[in-house]
């Protein structure tokens, strides 16, 4: 496959991860659930799409990495009872297949767990401040009232818990995925889809 199609088919794989987003985002308005979107797994689709859309590997990596750890937590809010919607299909494991693909041409760089643990905590205080406390976007307001008696009394603590849980996930994470996508050095000189338009 020539230079030009490996390009134009990335294009698309971003240009999907955008529209995964668009999709929930378009979702959750006619449900008159808008802050809904403002949770990481979402946005984690957004970011990989943009990120390869502008060769931003950073942007992918954060994405992918919010997703190792948010999959996990929907997985959990499932299993509780959450409400299971057909497009945070699409933002959750599209999202996560467009990082990847992403990632197998771009490659994943070093010491982006604590940018990821950083973004998501501004994220994290944005949700706090935006969203109504009955959505819990981000576990802003607590951590899964379904299991009450437990560490989610304790809102301070959970958020403190979680932080270093997906610190370390993030970490590691980091390190598994550099080891399968490495850096790739073409990407110095991006060309985006942005110089493909204007060409």
């Amino acid at each position: 496959m020539s230079d030009q199609r490996q390009r134009q088919m990335l294009n698309l794989v971003g240009v999907a991860g955008v529209a995964f987003f668009a999709i929930y985002l378009i979702r959750r308005i006619q449900d008159g659930q808008v802050a809904s979107a403002l949770w990481a797994c979402h946005l984690a689709s957004l970011l990989t799409g943009t990120g390869i859309l502008l060769r931003r590997p950073t942007f992918i990596g954060i994405g992918v990495l919010w997703l190792v750890v948010g999959i996990p937590l929907w997985c959990v809010y499932l299993a509780i009872g959450g409400a299971f919607r057909p497009a945070s299909l699409l933002t959750h494991v599209g999202g996560l297949a467009v990082g990847v693909l992403g990632l197998k041409a771009i490659g994943m760089r070093s010491n982006l767990w604590w940018k990821a643990i950083l973004v998501l905590l501004v994220l994290l205080a944005i949700s706090r401040w935006l969203t109504p406390p009955e959505l819990n976007v981000n576990l802003a307001f607590h951590f899964f009232h379904e299991l009450r008696g437990s560490v989610s009394d304790h809102h301070a603590l959970s958020l403190a818990v979680l932080t270093l849980i997906a610190s370390l996930t993030f970490r590691v994470a980091e390190e598994g995925l550099k080891r399968w996508f490495p850096p790739r050095s073409q990407f110095a000189n991006r060309e985006t889809l942005w110089d493909n338009l204007t060409a």
